[in-house]
């Protein structure tokens, strides 16, 4: 799948259909749930990636739209395979392809820090060699590029 055949923002809300098990859900009750989700849940603080709180919001994501459009509680939930969507990795490849989608809207040294940092494993000990600067202002400028990245997505998530 290319970047230009599914916005980044529409492989979440399918990757919600999916999970779910409901196909035909409504965008707009995926979308909700998901911009419900990501406003009670910003972006990771220093030492953590993008791609395991991503999954995060995806799996708060599927539990809120199920209890919004009043499906069966937890243990349909985990019927679904809900439960195991971090543990799996197909979800991974949807995280990376959102990310990876979303770089484009970000500021360019923001991009460079989540590619490096996040899509291509590089260490903020490594990339700090890479760009001639210290750890720390690698880890300061990820925790923007990761703030951005979120922002990016909360207005994402709000419109259609």
């Amino acid at each position: 799948m290319g970047s230009n055949d599914v916005q980044p923002m529409d492989l979440l809300i399918e990757t919600i259909r999916e999970k779910v098990g409901l196909p035909s859900l409504p965008d707009s009750a995926a979308r909700g749930a998901l911009l419900w989700v990501l406003e009670k849940n910003p972006p990771p603080a220093d030492g953590y990636t993008v791609s395991p709180w991503l999954l995060r919001i995806l799996r708060k994501a599927c539990e809120e739209t199920r209890r919004r459009i009043g499906l069966e509680g937890p243990a349909a939930v985990e019927n679904q395979g809900i439960d195991t969507l971090i543990a799996e990795a197909e979800p991974f490849q949807v995280a990376h392809a959102c990310i990876a989608g979303m770089l484009t809207e970000l500021d360019e040294e923001h991009a460079l820090m989540l590619r490096q940092l996040e899509l291509a494993n590089v260490s903020p000990t490594q990339l700090a060699v890479k760009l001639s600067t210290t750890p720390n202002s690698v880890r300061v400028r990820a925790r923007q590029a990761r703030a951005e990245l979120y922002q990016h997505m909360v207005v994402a998530s709000r419109q259609r």
